[in-house]
C-alpha cells in the first residue's frame, strides 16, 4: 500500500518555503548566540550558577516543612483535642465557617491558645486556618472584654 499525497497549493507551497526561511533563520541566530555566549564566558566570569550550588527547588522544600511543621506544633495538637471536646469538627474551626456555635468555638478556642502557649497574634491566625492577625485580636479582645458574642 502506497500513500499518495496531493499537490499543494501555490498559496500551500508559499507556506512551506516561508517556514523553511525561518527555521534557518532561527538556527543561525542559535548559533551566533551560541557562540556570543563562549566568548562571553571565556572573556567574563563564569555565571554564579556555575560556580556556587544554588538549590533551585528550596521553595518546594520550605513549603514541606511547613506542611510537616504544622502537623506537629503544640499549638494546633491542642486546637484539634478542645474541638473534640467541644463536639464541634476541627475543619469547621479552621475553615470559612460563620455559623454562630463555630465562630464563638473559634474565638474561645483562640483566647485560650494565647493564654496556654503566649503566641503572637500572626501565629495565632495561622494556626486557625491562615486568617490573619486582626481575626486574632478581635476575638481575643472580644473574649477578654466579656462579650465573646460581638
Amino acid at each position: 500500500m502506497t500513500l499518495q499525497f496531493s499537490k499543494s497549493t501555490p498559496f500551500q507551497a508559499e507556506l512551506q518555503k516561508a517556514h523553511k526561511l525561518r527555521q534557518t533563520k532561527y538556527a543561525s541566530a542559535a548559533r551566533a548566540r551560541a557562540e556570543k555566549a563562549k566568548l562571553i564566558e571565556i572573556k567574563g566570569r563564569p555565571p554564579l550558577w556555575k560556580t556556587s550550588s544554588i538549590r533551585f527547588d528550596a521553595h518546594v522544600q520550605a513549603y514541606q516543612f511547613h506542611l510537616a511543621n504544622r502537623l506537629v506544633r503544640p499549638e494546633v495538637t491542642y486546637i484539634k483535642r478542645r474541638c473534640a471536646e467541644l463536639g464541634i469538627q476541627y475543619r469547621d474551626v479552621v475553615g470559612p465557617s460563620i455559623f454562630k456555635r463555630v465562630a464563638l468555638s473559634r474565638r474561645l478556642l483562640m483566647w485560650e491558645v494565647r493564654q496556654k502557649f503566649n503566641l503572637t497574634y500572626a501565629d495565632i491566625g495561622r494556626a486557625f486556618g491562615g486568617r490573619d492577625q486582626s481575626s486574632a485580636v478581635s476575638a481575643i479582645r472580644s473574649f477578654d472584654s466579656g462579650s465573646p458574642l460581638h
